[in-house]
C-alpha cells in the first residue's frame, strides 16, 4: 500500500474500529475508471477453514463497525474479503470516476479479479445496498459465484427522503443542516433495537457528503426491482421480517422474483449481524455442498 494510502487510513482511524478492523490486512484496489476502494481482508484460521472463500459488500455508507461480531465469526471459516464501496470516506475518487450502479458492480468485479478468487469455491454476501450490488453483479453476469446471499435486499437506495432530495438541490456543505433530521428518521420511524439505532446513526455521523451528492444523484431516485428478475445463479434471500427499515414484502418480492433462490427469515436485523448469520450460511453451504451439487450449476 503506499504512503498516501497509509495516511489516509491513519486519518480516517475514527471511522475504523472494531477488533476485525485491527486484525485484518487492507489493501486499496485500482479499478478501470481510475479511482481506487479499499478492501479488508484476512485468511481464515488453519483449523476452522473451509474451501471457500466469504465476499461481503455492507449497507450504503455502513462503518465497518457495525458488523464487527459477523466479521470475526466469519473469518474464523472463510478467507474474508471486505469491500467498502465508492461512496465510503475510504474511496479515492478521480475527474474520470463513474456513479452508477454498474460502475459499484464492476467495482466488485475487479476487486474479485485482483485478489484472483475461483468462482467455484466463492460465496457472497450482501447486506441492503450491498446486496444490490451483488444482485447487478450476478444479473449482468460479472461474477457468478458458488453460491449467494441477499440479505435484506433492496430495489432503491435507503435513505432519509428529505436528504435523498436535498442532496439534488444543495451543495455538500448543507449535509450538517439536514442530519438531525435524518437522525430523527432514524431514531422515530426506521429502528427496530437500540443496536440498529446506534449502527444507522453511524451512518450519518460517517457520511461524505460531496460523495454521498455526487453518487446519489445517480442511484437515489432509480429503483432496480427488476435486476433481480435476471439473476439465474443459485441465491439464499434473507429476510428481516420484523425489521422497520428492510420491508419484508418487498424482500418476498425479490425472493420470488428470482427463479433459483431460497427464501429464509431470520427475522431481525440484528441477527443479520451477529454470529447466527455466520452458522446460517455454514449450513446452507454444507447442504449444498453434501448434496453433491458442486459438480453442476442446479437449482437449490
Amino acid at each position: 500500500m503506499s504512503l498516501n494510502n497509509l495516511e489516509r487510513l491513519k486519518d480516517l482511524e475514527h471511522i475504523f474500529k472494531g477488533e476485525y478492523y485491527q486484525l485484518a490486512e487492507k489493501k486499496y484496489i485500482d479499478t478501470s475508471d481510475n479511482s481506487e476502494v479499499l478492501t479488508i481482508y484476512s485468511k481464515a484460521q488453519a483449523k476452522n477453514r473451509t474451501d471457500f472463500s466469504l465476499v461481503f459488500i455492507p449497507g450504503w455508507g455502513t462503518p465497518i463497525l457495525g458488523w464487527d461480531e459477523f466479521l470475526l465469526e466469519a473469518s474464523k471459516y472463510f478467507d474474508l474479503y471486505y469491500l467498502e464501496t465508492r461512496e465510503m470516506k475510504s474511496s479515492i475518487l478521480s475527474k474520470d470516476s463513474k456513479y452508477d450502479i454498474d460502475r459499484f458492480s464492476t467495482d466488485l468485479q475487479e476487486v474479485i479479479e485482483n485478489f484472483g478468487l475461483d468462482m467455484n469455491h466463492t460465496i457472497v454476501y450482501g447486506s441492503s445496498f450491498g446486496a444490490l450490488v451483488f444482485a447487478h453483479a450476478l444479473a449482468k453476469k460479472k461474477i457468478n459465484p458458488y453460491l449467494s446471499f441477499l440479505s435484506g435486499p433492496t430495489g432503491k437506495i435507503q435513505m432519509p427522503p428529505f436528504i435523498k432530495y436535498a442532496l439534488h438541490i444543495f451543495p455538500p456543505s448543507f449535509f450538517n443542516i439536514f442530519a438531525p433530521f435524518g437522525r430523527w428518521w432514524i431514531r422515530k420511524v426506521k429502528s427496530s433495537s437500540p443496536q440498529q439505532t446506534e449502527r444507522y446513526l453511524s451512518i450519518i455521523d460517517n457520511a461524505d457528503p460531496p460523495k454521498w451528492k455526487k453518487i446519489g444523484k445517480h442511484l437515489s431516485h432509480n429503483t432496480f426491482w427488476d435486476v433481480y428478475e435476471d439473476i439465474d445463479s443459485r441465491v439464499i434471500v434473507i429476510d428481516e421480517s420484523e425489521d422497520k427499515l428492510h420491508e419484508s414484502q418487498n424482500t418476498q418480492r425479490i425472493a420470488n422474483s428470482i427463479s433459483n433462490s431460497k427464501y429464509i427469515d431470520l427475522k431481525t436485523n440484528d441477527i443479520t449481524h451477529s454470529k447466527i448469520a455466520i452458522d446460517t450460511i455454514r449450513k446452507e453451504l454444507s447442504t449444498l455442498y453434501k448434496s453433491n451439487k458442486l459438480k453442476g450449476r442446479n437449482s437449490l
